[in-house]
């Protein structure tokens, strides 16, 4: 790693996302308007994480019994998923103005305490969901990046603590001591770049799109070998990202605690 990747890696990584969010109005019993709950999580964090603490803010407006498996949050009446980081979300559901990325600040979400979407959500069953999908995504990556997924299988039960605990709070220096066998490799040692593209004509979620790491590629080409006709914004970590940039570079230095790059395409 060099002194200015390193940099970008502690930018990236204490990067925030500040959150307003409602109470649906389907859960409100009491007359009143609730107080929205505003907090800053982790860009690379995820919306199950702060279930808890949105559940007690707002349990004096709803009647509501909680049932864990049936919470879950919506953007303008879309669902969101749960397993995606709340960073890649905010960059999904932003905009371009005036010829620039528009990122919504604060990200305006609502809860929901029932009426779980489960033709769109995935089953969510607490935060043991949520570390499998991670922990599963980890894996993925490894395999591509060298073949084999050997290195996080055989992290110790400690070392996996470690390392989910640093991705829900955005410690890099801590994930990267423990992963560091599979994380922030040089391109030399890289067999595929794990890359998920996000655009929303081509459907309701993201492709996997590996690139082979062996070829000097930008990520302008790398998109329109997905999407042949785009002529929009490309955005990584909410950062519009200019087309020349290496692609290789930009996943070492851009990509979230799972080891995947995630690119969300928006149309100008």
């Amino acid at each position: 790693m060099t002194e200015l990747e390193e940099q970008v890696l502690d930018e990236v990584w204490s990067g925030f996302v500040p959150l307003k969010i409602s109470l649906s109005k389907y859960d409100i019993s009491f007359s009143g308007t609730p107080l929205d709950y505003y907090i800053c999580v982790p860009r690379c964090s995820y919306l199950p994480l702060i279930v808890e603490n949105i559940r007690k803010h707002f349990d004096q407006y709803t009647s509501t019994d909680y049932i864990q498996d049936e919470i879950w949050f919506s953007y303008k009446s879309v669902p969101l998923k749960w397993h995606y980081p709340i960073g890649f979300l905010l960059d999904i559901y932003s905009s371009i103005l005036y010829n620039s990325v528009n990122l919504t600040i604060p990200f305006e979400i609502e809860v929901n305490f029932r009426r779980f979407p489960a033709d769109i959500l995935l089953p969510y069953k607490g935060l043991k969901s949520l570390y499998t999908i991670f922990q599963n995504s980890l894996k993925e990556s490894c395999a591509m990046l060298l073949g084999t997924s050997s290195p996080v299988l055989n992290l110790s039960r400690e070392q996996e603590d470690k390392v989910w605990n640093c991705a829900k709070t955005g410690n890099y220096k801590g994930f990267a001591e423990s992963t560091r066998d599979f994380s922030g490799l040089s391109q030399e040692n890289c067999k595929l770049i794990p890359v998920k593209i996000y655009y929303q004509k081509l459907g309701n979620g993201i492709m996997l799109h590996p690139f082979q790491a062996s070829e000097q590629k930008n990520v302008l080409d790398a998109v329109k070998e997905v999407v042949e006709e785009f002529q929009g914004k490309i955005v990584a970590q909410g950062i519009e990202i200019p087309g020349d940039s290496d692609l290789h570079w930009l996943w070492k230095c851009l990509a979230h605690p799972d080891n995947f790059l995630y690119i969300t395409l928006l149309d100008s």
